[in-house]
């Protein structure tokens, strides 16, 4: 019975991971030597400072489309583990 909520949670966590921002941010501005540079910082980057609305807009269709075909293998993988009972 625990299956669709450890399920559910795995997905969330890994979109999650894909939208980190704000802490790469404030804390270090992309760190020294980009260590801490994330795609959602990199669209921020492009739309919000070096003003190229496309390359942006590109990059964010780009961390649709990677998450989506993540979430598309994990439930492909999950049917073997996840089991919906009533």
């Amino acid at each position: 019975m625990l299956t669709p909520t450890t399920f559910f949670a795995t997905i969330v966590s890994i979109i999650g991971s894909f939208q980190v921002f704000d802490q790469s941010f404030v804390l270090t501005g992309g760190g020294p030597a980009k260590a801490s540079y994330s795609i959602v910082y990199h669209i921020y980057q492009r739309a919000f400072v070096d003003f190229t609305f496309g390359r942006s807009a590109a990059a964010a269709v780009l961390l649709f489309l990677i998450i989506l075909l993540l979430t598309v293998i994990q439930l492909g993988v999950g049917r073997r583990w996840v089991h919906y009972e009533g």
